[in-house]
Parts: structure tokens; C-alpha cells; sequence
């Protein structure tokens, strides 16, 4: 027998042992405890706290495949894990939890929130704004738009200005309203442009008297929309502009009541 034929033999014993190996003692992945699933996937761990976004997103979208009841159970296996320090990991994991609307995310979410490292704050932002008007969400956010701290004030606006939810709009609204951050206000007024509550053409209107021209350029070009029957100039003069705005609430409260006849008796 030849050393060729001989390495020949050898190379199919070895696939065929493997076969037989993998058919008598292996699992399938569906079977796996979320102990032995992470034992076959070791590098999955390293692909989440990685800053190559190619290698990120190839591990979140291994842990999308398990779908929501295996995957949701393997990632909470990890999140309660105490040997679990790596904030990169957690709230990457956290932010999987959030697209299965998985309540256990919030905590993580709230925590990287305030995560100094714009990259874990900026997907604590993703996952937050996919649970809506989520009780826990806004309870922290109503928080959040009394934080002292302008970085904490500018990320609840973020969040805020995406959820859309009531609730969500009513915090955006009183942030906007007592926010001294023209930057803030600004976020928060974009977030009031595209919802859909019925105070919104009030606020636009408040906030033509804004002490930013950048302000109140932005809230009377999503009013003319409306086609109110005044003239504004954002940068014209302080008293003629105060004059305007009187007219444009008159012009509200007559379009509220034509609307519903019994709000202004």
C-alpha cells in the first residue's frame, strides 16, 4: 500500500468518526442549554465588545438567529452572569433584549445611558426608544429631564423626541418648555414637529417667541404649513413679533372652537 493511499484511508476514517461522533453525542442547537450553546459559540462574546462594526454586527445577528424564545434565554443567561463586567458586552446584549421588546433590557439600557463612551450611550438610546411609552422608560425619563447634568438632559431628548408615544410627547413638551439649553430645546422641538398631539400647533406657537432665531425660524416653517392667516418674520422686530403672536393664539383658540363647539362655552 502506497503512503498516498494510506493518507487517503486515514483522511476518510477521520471524516467518517466525525460523522459518527457528531450523530451519536452532539446536540442540535435547539436542544442546547444556554451553558452549552456559549460553549460551542466562544467567540460570539469577543464579537460583541468589539469596536470593527463588521464583527459586531456578525455576533448580534447570531444571537438574532436563535430567535426570540432561545435567544432571549442565552442572553439573560449572560446578563445575570456575575463574573459579567464588560459594560460593551452588556449593553450590546441589552439592546438584542430590546428588538424582542424583552422588559429585562430596561435596567441594563438605563445604566449604559450615562455611559461615558458615546458608542454604549448611543445604543442604550436605540434600545430605550424601541419600548415606546414602557412605564419603567418614562418614569426614567420624567427623571432624566430634571437631571442637573446637560449630557443626561440631552439624551432623555433623544430618546423622547423618537418614541412618539403620548406620554412620551407630554415630557418632550415640558422639557422643551423649561429647558434652558438652546441645543435641547432645539432636539426637543423636532421631536414636537413630527408628532401628532393636538397642543402641538400651541407649543409651535409658544415657541416663535423663543430668545433663538434658530428656534423660531425652525417652529414658524412647520406653521406655515398650516397656512395661518398672519405674517411672521422670525428675525424681525421683538414688539412686531409679540403683536403676531397674540393674532396666532386668537387664531387657535377660533380653529378649537370650531372644532368643538362646546370648548368655548
Amino acid at each position: 500500500m502506497t503512503r498516498a493511499v494510506r493518507a487517503r484511508l486515514r483522511l476518510a476514517a477521520a471524516v467518517l468518526w466525525a460523522a459518527f461522533s457528531w450523530g451519536c453525542g452532539g446536540k442540535e442547537e435547539k436542544d442546547m442549554t444556554p451553558v452549552e450553546w456559549l460553549k460551542e459559540n466562544t467567540i460570539i462574546l469577543d464579537q460583541l465588545r468589539s469596536y470593527d462594526k463588521r464583527e459586531l454586527h456578525q455576533g448580534i445577528n447570531r444571537f438574532l438567529q436563535l430567535g426570540r424564545e432561545r435567544g432571549t434565554d442565552v442572553v439573560n443567561y449572560i446578563l445575570n452572569d456575575p463574573n459579567l463586567e464588560d459594560y460593551r458586552i452588556e449593553v450590546v446584549l441589552a439592546r438584542i433584549l430590546a428588538e424582542w421588546k424583552d422588559p429585562r433590557a430596561i435596567p441594563k439600557l438605563l445604566v449604559n445611558l450615562k455611559e461615558r463612551d458615546a458608542g454604549a450611550a448611543s445604543i442604550a438610546k436605540e434600545g430605550l426608544c424601541l419600548f415606546g411609552d414602557h412605564p419603567q422608560v418614562i418614569e426614567a425619563m420624567r427623571e432624566t429631564i430634571a437631571d442637573p447634568d446637560v449630557n443626561n438632559r440631552l439624551a432623555a431628548a433623544e430618546i423622547l423626541s423618537e418614541m412618539k408615544g403620548p406620554a412620551a410627547t407630554s415630557l418632550l413638551m415640558d422639557l422643551f418648555k423649561a429647558e434652558e439649553e438652546v441645543d435641547i430645546r432645539g432636539i426637543c422641538l423636532i421631536g414636537i414637529i413630527n408628532c401628532r398631539d393636538p397642543r402641538r400647533t400651541e407649543i409651535l406657537v409658544g415657541a416663535l417667541a423663543d430668545g433663538d432665531l434658530g428656534i423660531r425660524q425652525q417652529a414658524w416653517d412647520a406653521l406655515v404649513l398650516k397656512k395661518p392667516p398672519v405674517r411672521f418674520d422670525p428675525a424681525g422686530d421683538p414688539v412686531v413679533r409679540l403683536q403676531a403672536i397674540k393674532e396666532l393664539r386668537r387664531w387657535i383658540e377660533t380653529s378649537s372652537r370650531k372644532k368643538d363647539p362646546k370648548a368655548g362655552s
